[in-house]
C-alpha cells in the first residue's frame, strides 16, 4: 500500500509571515491561510465559512517567504501535513500544520498596493 501525505492550498495570508531561527541555527518561518467556502443551501440562501490554515516552511523558502509575502496576499502552498506536539505548564497540545515544500505568491491585497 502506498501512503501519501499532500495537500494544496490557495488562499490569502491572514498576517504577515513571522520568521524565527531555531536553536540548531535552521531558519524557520510561519504564516496563516485563510480559504472561503461559500456555498447555498436548498432554500438558495447563501454561506460563507473561512477556513484557517497554519503553514510552517525551514531554511531558503522560509527566507523567501518572510521577505515577499504580506498580509491579504494571495499564496498557493504545497505540502505536507504534519502534526505538531508540545507540552506547556504541564498541559499536553497538539495541531495540525501544513509544511510547505513549495510556496506561489500570487497577487498582493489592494489594501498592500494603498
Amino acid at each position: 500500500m502506498i501512503n501519501i501525505n499532500n495537500i494544496t492550498i490557495i488562499g490569502n495570508l491572514v498576517a504577515n509571515p513571522e520568521k524565527r531561527a531555531l536553536p540548531s541555527g535552521t531558519v524557520v518561518c510561519n504564516f496563516t491561510v485563510a480559504h472561503n467556502e461559500s456555498w447555498k443551501d436548498s432554500s438558495g440562501q447563501k454561506h460563507e465559512r473561512a477556513h484557517f490554515f497554519p503553514v510552517v516552511c525551514y531554511a531558503g523558502l522560509a527566507e523567501v517567504c518572510e521577505e515577499h509575502l504580506e498580509k491579504g496576499q494571495q499564496v498557493c502552498v504545497l505540502g505536507s501535513l504534519r502534526q505538531e506536539k508540545w507540552e506547556k505548564d504541564g498541559q499536553k497540545h497538539s495541531r495540525l500544520v501544513i509544511k510547505a515544500n513549495e510556496v506561489q505568491f500570487g497577487r498582493k491585497s489592494q489594501q498592500s498596493n494603498q
